[in-house]
């Protein structure tokens, strides 16, 4: 083979930015440059809607080798621009996928399924990269789950030349459907070795999030908790890591006001800077993470890592490497009364702290040991280049 194999990568989250200033969100900018920087058979061209932000100092970026194809009509998110951009895109994946590239796709994602029942047809061949439950999609802006919906997914999901699963529950449930299912490697800043001891000098209750601002990440639900801690009389700080859209911020911010608790409430937008969100996880005590839509959240890793008691949502999602009273505090409730309750007995109980601290730091350690790949960019090529092997020089 004289050229490179053209691979197509349809991703289903927006890049932001204008003209050569693009960006990700972090791990996924982190993600796409080492894609493009590293050597090997491949040409990729990355495919995804784009939206017009502003790029924040010290926010990474797209480096000028990164071959971007837009999948938006208008630049512009708004309800008018919705319907033409999703149609747009629907189109252009279509008429992508008469080519003869190799396409490696983001699931889930109703435009990429759309696209991908199209490859079917055509018999093109792909690659899936899977990072949340197939049986949920987000449509008209909500969260939702129907069964024919789920049965498009497993359709080509058994299609798949291979598949890179987001956790240990969601790489089970699909290896039953595809043998060439095998477990990705989080698209996250830490590196092997990345071990902290936990914050020693607090001497308070540093309370942690960090994820996207949005009632589907549970965020009423912690508001409701810090209120319930803030009337139990417990000193305390919440901070929460992450932006969302002005007007649920705007909303957020009065009801935490006329609650009378914005003095333990911390809002610090995103931190784009690994080393200042480190300092960050290293002053905080406990990471909460009350979101009940969740596949495998990479922060969880990096919360261990700095040996902070994970407090999140009993989700399938995290079965087989967060455990109740191991490494972990899960909670399987929407009622903010039982999280308080819990919050309060692991804060009394510092023989369960330890224990959670120790334990955690073992989880992280041996999600290193297990990876042969290094990142998520080594992985991805590997999968495809091995489709490619007697080809690709």
């Amino acid at each position: 083979m004289t050229g490179k194999t053209k691979v197509n990568i349809l991703l289903n989250f927006p890049v932001t930015g204008v003209k050569s200033k693009l960006t990700l969100d972090d791990g996924g900018t982190d993600f796409i440059n080492e894609l493009f920087s590293t050597p090997n058979g491949l040409q990729f061209i990355l495919c995804a809607k784009s939206k017009y932000g502003v790029i924040a100092p010290g926010q990474k970026t797209l480096i000028p080798e990164v071959n971007f194809c837009s999948l938006s009509l208008f630049a512009s998110q708004n309800p008018l621009t919705y319907l033409p951009n999703t149609l747009y895109a629907i189109i252009k994946l279509i008429i992508l996928s008469l080519s003869n590239n190799y396409f490696f796709v983001y699931l889930p994602s109703n435009i990429n399924l759309t696209a991908l029942l199209f490859m079917v047809l055509v018999r093109r061949k792909f690659g899936l990269y899977v990072r949340g439950e197939i049986k949920k999609s987000r449509i008209f802006g909500a969260i939702r789950e129907f069964g024919w919906l789920h049965s498009l997914y497993l359709s080509v999901v058994r299609r798949a030349d291979f598949i890179l699963a987001e956790g240990e529950h969601l790489y089970n449930s699909i290896k039953v459907i595809n043998k060439n299912a095998e477990k990705s490697i989080p698209m996250m800043q830490l590196k092997p070795g990345e071990i902290y001891e936990p914050n020693s000098e607090s001497g308070g209750n540093k309370l942690l999030y960090v994820g996207r601002i949005h009632p589907d990440k549970g965020i009423d639900i912690l508001i409701e908790i810090a209120a319930g801690l803030k009337n139990r009389g417990l000193n305390f700080e919440l901070i929460l890591v992450g932006d969302g859209e002005a007007v649920y911020m705007s909303d957020l911010k009065n009801k935490i006001k006329s609650a009378g608790f914005e003095r333990e409430v911390v809002f610090t937008g995103i931190i784009h800077d690994f080393e200042t969100l480190k300092k960050v996880y290293q002053s905080s005590d406990y990471f909460i993470f009350p979101s009940f839509t969740e596949g495998f959240p990479r922060v969880f890793y990096e919360a261990m890592a700095f040996g902070l008691p994970v407090i999140a949502a009993d989700l399938p999602g995290y079965t087989g490497i967060m455990k109740n009273g191991v490494n972990s505090v899960l909670i399987n409730s929407h009622d903010p009364v039982v999280w308080i309750e819990a919050i309060l007995q692991l804060i009394k109980n510092d023989t369960l702290r330890e224990q959670i601290r120790v334990n955690s730091h073992d989880t992280v350690k041996k999600f290193f040991a297990e990876q042969k790949y290094g990142n998520f960019a080594n992985q991805v090529i590997s999968a495809i280049s091995e489709r490619f092997k007697n080809q690709i020089l």
